[in-house]
């Protein structure tokens, strides 16, 4: 890959390559899984996968030298230096489709401000938990979809600045 800006892959992005591919990037790449996805990727069990994700996302981190936000009912973001973050917020409302273009939407926002990866990724799942628990408060779990979440993203990033 040739691309020197920052790279991140979801969804079908991830489905379309072999790990062999983010060796090879100019920038270190985001890539935003979730255990199926992981497993395409790995060729682990999803069931392993869901039970280790902290080593997974470490071990896909190192082993291919990208920032790996593992998404599930926790989100696990690792670097290839072994760090990890675990942002264990998560709620139903973010179950849906859509939540991983909003997760990986925020993140190309705040590395398109120069934040460094692993940063913009703790920050972004931090931000969209808070946002999906607004709806979530708002809507009902089962009632909430991406369009509820991503109207609570101001209001979430509101609150951390404490300007609520």
């Amino acid at each position: 890959m040739s691309a020197k800006v920052p790279l991140i892959l979801d969804a079908d992005a991830l489905n379309s390559i072999t790990p062999d591919i983010l060796l090879t990037a100019a920038t270190t790449p985001v890539i935003t899984p979730h255990p199926l996805e992981m497993s395409r990727l790995t060729g682990v069990q999803v069931a392993k996968i869901i039970d280790n994700m902290p080593e997974e996302a470490i071990n896909f981190a190192d082993a291919y030298k990208t920032i790996t936000v593992l998404k599930s009912s926790s989100t696990v973001i690792a670097e290839p230096i072994g760090k990890v973050f675990i942002n264990k917020g998560g709620c139903s409302a973010l179950a849906k489709a859509g939540s991983g273009d909003i997760l990986a939407g925020l993140i190309a926002g705040f590395m398109a401000q120069r934040m460094r990866g692993e940063l913009a990724a703790a920050l972004a799942a931090y931000i969209q938990t808070s946002a999906g628990r607004s709806a979530a408060a708002k809507y009902g779990d089962y009632s909430v979809g991406c369009y509820e979440v991503l109207g609570c993203v101001h209001e979430a990033i509101c609150k951390l600045n404490n300007t609520v």
